[in-house]
């Protein structure tokens, strides 16, 4: 996206199980740009989430529901789904994230050595406005 939205990092993850109140409060705050709009690439978690409620809004129906019925099942993608309540766990893919041997994500806080790095298993967010 070249809108300047802030750039994609941890905190959209973080913020998933919002409500669709929550995010409209989020929309309603200031946001610093990373970018001057027009000017450069660069991926945007909120620019998705963003065109996830205007999709939302012009049809009526929850995001979800709109991808689900008009893109997935289509597709035949019936084992994709946006939660894993009901699953069987040995089906769920897990996302890992490398820490630091006092357990801060690599890049923050403290330099990292390889010895001292490890990779944890990351909590499954729930879904919520996004």
């Amino acid at each position: 996206m070249n809108a300047g939205l802030p750039e994609d990092d941890p905190w959209a993850d973080r913020l998933e199980e919002m409500s669709d109140d929550e995010f409209t409060a989020l929309l309603g705050e200031q946001k610093t740009f990373s970018l001057v709009p027009g000017t450069g690439f660069e991926y945007s978690n909120l620019g998705y989430v963003i065109l996830g409620r205007v999709i939302q809004n012009v049809t009526g129906q929850n995001f979800r529901t709109v991808v689900s019925e008009r893109i997935l099942k289509p597709l035949g993608m019936h084992q994709t789904v946006w939660s894993d309540e009901g699953l069987d766990s040995d089906r769920i893919a897990v996302g890992y994230a490398r820490t630091d041997d006092r357990g801060h994500a690599k890049g923050t806080r403290t330099a990292m050595t390889e010895t001292a790095a490890q990779w944890v298993a990351q909590p499954i967010t729930k879904p919520g406005a996004f």
